[in-house]
């Protein structure tokens, strides 16, 4: 009886063993897809309040596209159809500085409701295959309007804005960042982010393009840039300082 006991012992002992190893790695395995899960929410969260941000700013800011609100006496989302229009013409590959989001990108697109007008401007949009192989999120936000022609003439519309993350808005938010720091402190400036670059990285002509093949994604800079960009995927430390006596920002790895 002893010996079948000590068998016994001896076989639920492993057996319990491995059910306690099973059991530690079941709870890892939930744990960690908890933690990945409320990141991701508390990334895509973060993502909604930037693009309402971005909204706002565009339709409310005289810097951006809103028209005079001291003329109207209140803020209303009105916007004026000369600031669309000169919006269009500067910033066809590149958000402009009164709305600028230096960890994401984003792309605007204003309609007239009533004849059928649109205006756009911020960074360049992705293709569909193309955004799912890059982009880490995408957010795509629409509010109402009223655009304004003149004082007898104001259209209802709305504004369309697509807000996106990647290695390529990483980058140019770092290299941006940099430049108007420096431009507005009168001094050298620098600053430093280290990143997973996944796809080549050019710069031409102040110019910065992902690299997917024979397909690319391109975004101009605010200010000239030197850097030699990015051939081999990894982890890299980007390190941009702004040249005050040069005017021109340098990137280094």
């Amino acid at each position: 009886m002893e010996r079948e006991r000590k068998g016994q012992y001896f076989i639920v002992k492993p057996f319990a063993l491995i059910m306690t190893i099973i059991v530690i790695f079941v709870l890892f395995y939930f744990l960690q897809t908890f933690r990945y899960s409320t990141t991701k929410d508390a990334i895509a969260l973060d993502t909604i309040v930037d693009t309402t941000n971005v909204l706002s700013i565009l339709t409310n800011s005289e810097d951006c596209i809103a028209y005079n609100p001291l003329e109207l006496g209140v803020y209303g989302s009105i916007v004026a159809v000369d600031k669309l229009d000169n919006f269009e013409k500067r910033f066809k590959h590149v958000e402009p500085e009164c709305a600028r989001n230096y960890l994401s990108g984003w792309h605007a697109e204003v309609e007239d409701l009533m004849t059928g007008e649109t205006w756009t401007f911020g960074a360049p949009t992705y293709k569909k295959e193309i955004a799912s192989r890059v982009l880490d999120l995408r957010k795509i936000s629409t509010m109402p309007i009223a655009i304004r022609y003149s004082a007898m003439k104001v259209n209802p519309g709305r504004i369309h804005v697509e807000m996106f993350s990647g290695d390529l808005e990483r980058i140019t938010g770092l290299i941006d960042y940099v430049c108007m720091a420096g431009t507005r402190s009168y001094a050298k400036f620098s600053d430093e982010r280290t990143l997973n670059i996944d796809h080549p990285i050019t710069v031409s002509n102040n110019t910065v393009c992902l690299v997917l093949g024979k397909d690319k994604v391109c975004r101009d800079l605010y200010c000239d840039t030197v850097f030699e960009g990015v051939s081999v995927p990894g982890e890299y430390k980007i390190v941009a300082t702004y040249m005050y006596a040069a005017d021109k920002v340098v990137v280094g790895i």
